[in-house]
């Protein structure tokens, strides 16, 4: 499953993680997210159909954080991330991807 992992600045409590989370599964395509406050780390989960517009949607999941109050220090895309079952992301509501 593709996937975006970021690095992000500034979380210091679970509601810092909360609202990281929150702030990334409203992106539309996001299919599931994981944020550790541990490392500051979140992963982001995306359909196959979202990979050829991974560059506008690695925006907008930095613009996300950053409405949230947060800064992206690095970002990666993962074509064929497989998470083991400690990084398995929150699965979401099925929402449609952005054309």
């Amino acid at each position: 499953m593709p996937a975006f992992q970021l690095l992000v600045d500034g979380m210091t409590c679970e509601a810092c993680v909360r609202r990281v989370r929150e702030a990334l599964a409203a992106v539309p395509g996001v299919i599931g997210v994981d944020v550790k406050l541990s490392g500051g780390r979140a992963r982001v989960e995306v359909p196959e159909e979202a990979v050829a517009g991974a560059e506008n949607l690695s925006r907008q999941l930095a613009e996300a954080i950053r409405g949230a109050g947060y800064q992206v220090v690095n970002a990666s895309f993962m074509r064929h991330w497989q998470p083991t079952p400690e990084e398995s992301p929150e699965p979401l509501a099925a929402a449609p991807i952005a054309a």
